[in-house]
């Protein structure tokens, strides 16, 4: 239930983004984002090895090493995050000149608030393992809901006044959002490890 709310708050800008401007637009949208899911991809493949040692370590009350695994695999994310914008700014529009021809030129400059969207979806998802795997499920459903509410409240606003801009104001403030709860989540486990001492 808790990734199917996570996913739906996800959903709702793109529902948005058609309703008020169509298919078109949605599908400029659609063609920009779509070779952002390597990003997700390539989080997705880097964490899940980490899940079970993570799960270890928490079950053992290892905070400092649990600690340690979480900030190498974000500071990988930030350098990855970096890289990849600078590969963007060089070749966001060849590339995608390349995949959608010289119809999309026009729109290539939202590769990278695209890009960083990805990005934060990488990491709500990795967070949401976390929370898992520490037994944050039942306050999950606080970020699945306050993901659901934003989305609705950023869609008909943001989007609705911004199209495009508006879209990715409405992501990155879910998204925004839904990781600083998951984040205060992890923090008060973690505080409580190794019996209570910080």
């Amino acid at each position: 239930i808790v990734a199917f709310l996570n996913n739906l708050s996800l959903t709702i800008p793109k529902i948005y983004l058609e309703r008020y401007y169509g298919e078109t637009v949605f599908g400029i949208y659609s063609s920009v984002s779509s070779p952002t899911i390597v990003v997700q991809l390539a989080a997705t493949t880097l964490f899940a090895p980490l899940v079970p040692v993570l799960t270890r370590q928490y079950q053992e009350k290892n905070k400092k090493e649990f600690q340690k695994i979480l900030l190498k695999f974000f500071a990988l994310i930030l350098a990855g995050t970096v890289l990849g914008v600078i590969l963007s700014v060089f070749l966001a529009d060849f590339a995608l000149g390349i995949l959608y021809g010289a119809e999309i030129k026009p729109y290539t400059g939202l590769f990278i608030p695209v890009f960083f969207i990805a990005v934060l979806i990488a990491v709500n998802a990795s967070l949401f393992s976390v929370c898992t795997l520490i037994r944050e499920i039942r306050s999950q459903y606080a970020v699945g809901l306050a993901g659901i509410a934003s989305a609705f409240l950023l869609s008909v606003t943001a989007v609705k006044t911004w199209s495009l801009d508006g879209t990715i104001v409405a992501f990155a403030g879910t998204l925004i959002l839904q990781i600083a709860i998951q984040l205060f989540l992890i923090v008060r486990k973690v505080r409580k490890m190794n019996g209570n001492r910080k």
